[in-house]
């Protein structure tokens, strides 16, 4: 039945199109870009824009002040919030595509470390974040467009094991002198979060002079 089928569907199809062709005058197909031109394209595209212009403004040494808290999940109790506070070198890195924002500070007593990038992917026209740090062998990575509130929002994902958890980065930098950052959890070892939950907000300030 199936060996009938698909040549009678196609048989119909063509008949349709022929019909199509008749009651209406050929269109002369787009005609596809030459390899010189997707190269062209490819070769701007690759470049700097004014959105790691916009990054770039972040350059230089920030104070950073960090709150974490933990959601109450599985019967427990909210944790109190618990903070800490660090400094971060930030500069500019291959050909101004990527800002490399390294800092170390201290959370619970322990010496704590991060390296993270913040870029702009001019091919997807969003902005693109990944970090690492020592309280953790993994990665956590996000994307996303700047809103019209001048908020940038970059979503991620993560399958942990203990049932995924889905979050967004929240990046306030309308501020030169001071960039509000948050990490809401929607979803976390595969509890959706409703309303959403604020798991850590970080305030950068620059130093004053002298």
């Amino acid at each position: 039945m199936k060996q009938i089928l698909i040549p009678a569907l196609f048989s119909a199809l063509g008949m349709l199109a022929g019909t199509q062709l008749q009651q209406e005058p050929a269109q002369e197909p787009a005609e596809a870009p030459s390899m010189m031109e997707i190269q062209m394209e490819m070769m701007r595209l690759a470049q700097p824009g004014p959105e790691h212009e916009q990054i770039a403004k972040g350059v230089g040494v920030w104070e950073n002040a960090a709150t974490l808290t933990m959601p109450p999940m599985g019967g427990m109790d909210s944790m109190p919030p618990m903070t800490s506070t660090s400094k971060s070198q930030h500069e500019m890195v291959l050909g101004g595509r990527w800002m490399r924002m390294v800092s170390e500070g201290t959370m619970m007593g322990q010496t704590v470390q991060s390296i993270s990038y913040v870029g702009y992917d001019r091919r997807h026209d969003e902005y693109v974040t990944v970090a690492f740090d020592t309280m953790g062998t993994y990665h956590v990575s996000g994307r996303g467009k700047r809103g019209d509130d001048g908020i940038i929002r970059m979503y991620g994902s993560d399958d942990d094991g203990f049932g995924g958890q889905d979050y967004s980065f929240e990046i306030d930098d309308s501020d030169p002198e001071r960039v509000l950052t948050k990490v809401i959890f929607t979803k976390m070892a595969g509890q959706v979060l409703d309303p959403p939950h604020t798991m850590v907000e970080v305030v950068q300030t620059r130093p004053s002079e002298g």
